[in-house]
């Protein structure tokens, strides 16, 4: 959130009132997708149109392999593109009052800090609904089960690796004609695992790469498991599937599917004849009926897996 403080920080100089414009809010929104954990899981899919309420992509799907009968060419088939939107439907805010001894460092200082701050719940609310409504979409058998929780032993990490492991390894072999799906390159799957199993397995030299950077990095480490990229992402806390079985992780690709956000307001300013000041942001976020941040199987189906450790 440093680049969204210093962009307040320059704004607020020698004002006591900041309004961000529609490019100030773009890039607002562009610095919380950059650090965000669920923008992975929409990496690679191309943006066809970005508007104030919606997000739509295009399905880039495998054209037909067929025999060549005559000379030239023959018939020309129609490109297999679709496209699919999601759309920004619920509106989420923070609206903050400061009061005078608040703004003992300036109103500039303060102002960007506090912004910075509505900025970090904003993602952090957006990526938890995301995980908890992804989950949801999933029963138990649809899941990676890596046997009983929590996992103490090398035993138990071993089988929680094999589990994990196997989940990818069938995903990087997924053939929908369909979807245009034909087997997913090992770069394009990742390893979302809560941060106590992924230190476990670093600890326990199932997750390779990491060595003694764990003690450095800690959870925002990234790792190797089984041939596949694997980090720590503290925000899948809280999802359960369908049947209520806690999620501690998901085997997924980058091009699985958004769930897309937007900043849609952010000003500060002095209200009444006091010196206290209001410090309001908004966010615009993808809701299907039920409330959950989702967006994902809308786009691609079968190329997220849930992990799950049944007590």
């Amino acid at each position: 959130m440093e680049k969204i403080k210093a962009l307040l920080l320059k704004l607020a100089d020698g004002t006591t009132h900041v309004d961000l414009g529609d490019e100030q809010l773009n890039s607002v929104t562009s610095f919380i997708n950059d650090g965000s954990y669920i923008s992975t899981y929409g990496a690679a899919l191309p943006i066809a149109e970005v508007s104030q309420g919606s997000v739509t992509i295009n399905k880039n799907v495998a054209g037909k392999i067929e025999d060549k009968t005559s000379a030239g060419q023959g018939t020309i088939n129609d490109a297999e593109i679709t496209q699919e939107t999601v759309f920004l439907g619920k509106t989420k805010k923070i609206n903050e009052g400061l009061t005078a001894a608040d703004m003992t460092s300036g109103f500039a200082s303060a102002v960007s800090v506090k912004s910075a701050k509505h900025a970090d719940q904003l993602r952090k609310f957006r990526e938890r609904e995301a995980f908890k409504g992804l989950a949801l979409t999933f029963a138990d058998a649809d899941a990676a089960d890596i046997g009983k929780g929590p996992i103490v032993s090398e035993d138990d990490a071993y089988k929680a690796y094999l589990a994990i492991v196997e989940q990818a390894d069938t995903l990087s072999e997924l053939v929908d004609e369909k979807q245009g799906l034909d087997t997913i390159d090992e770069s394009m799957i990742f390893i979302d695992l809560q941060p106590s199993l992924f230190s476990t397995l670093v600890r326990l030299g199932f997750a390779s790469g990491a060595g003694k950077d764990l003690l450095e990095k800690g959870r925002f480490l990234l790792a190797n498991l089984g041939g596949y990229t694997v980090r720590s992402n503290p925000l899948i806390k809280g999802a359960v599937t369908s049947d209520g079985t806690p999620v501690i992780g998901f085997v997924s690709t980058t091009f699985a599917g958004l769930a897309p956000m937007r900043v849609t307001a952010m000003n500060a300013g002095r209200f009444d004849a006091s010196n206290d000041v209001v410090v309001y942001s908004e966010a615009k976020f993808t809701s299907d009926q039920s409330g959950n941040l989702i967006g994902f199987k809308q786009v691609y189906t079968g190329v997220t897996k849930p992990i799950i450790a049944k007590v």
